[in-house]
């Protein structure tokens, strides 16, 4: 599956090309034949997704839940979202300080509050960024049976002054 993404008039165009194999036996290509190649273009309007998420605020500034809320925080940003929406919604964020059970939870909200230019250390009452170093058990992490904690690790930390050569995103990375 692959995507092209190309800018039209303010929207963006999507096109996911799928191509779908079957085995055969009888070639010699692996036993894979294409057997379709499907292109969609769809059009993606995003003021109008921008528009849909402000219409559907909270009076408290959220989202419903702390999950969406950090995604929309992100998505504000890329789009540079200064409206009252979005200072509504940076107040929220600002407010949190317990964002769910998993580190995951916190990477997650951390990126968020970086993504709005709230210091993840000091920005709030708790310190996001020790909440997600106090998880690093020496070679990694959270759950030693899960990647995207690791990843999602990678991101708050390398915005929040960590470097490649820092040990933590040395272990996390190997």
């Amino acid at each position: 599956i692959s995507f092209d993404v190309s800018d039209i008039a303010g929207n963006k165009a999507v096109t996911v090309s799928r191509i779908v194999t079957v085995s055969d036996p009888t070639r010699g290509c692996g036993g894979c034949v294409v057997i379709s190649n499907v292109k969609q273009t769809q059009i993606f309007n995003i003021s109008n997704a921008i528009d849909f998420l402000k219409l559907n605020q909270q009076t408290d500034g959220s989202y419903g839940s702390t999950l969406y809320s950090d995604w929309v925080a992100m998505a504000f940003s890329a789009n540079s979202d200064t409206s009252k929406n979005a200072t509504l919604l940076k107040t929220y964020l600002i407010s949190l300080s317990d964002v769910g059970t998993f580190v995951t939870d916190v990477e997650r909200h951390a990126m968020a509050l970086l993504a709005l230019g709230i210091n993840p250390y000091s920005g709030t009452s708790t310190d996001f960024i020790k909440k997600i170093t106090d998880n690093y058990d020496g070679t990694q992490i959270g759950d030693s049976s899960l990647f995207n904690d690791d990843i999602f690790a990678i991101f708050p930390l390398m915005h929040a002054g960590y470097t490649v050569d820092d040990e933590i995103i040395k272990n996390i990375t190997a």
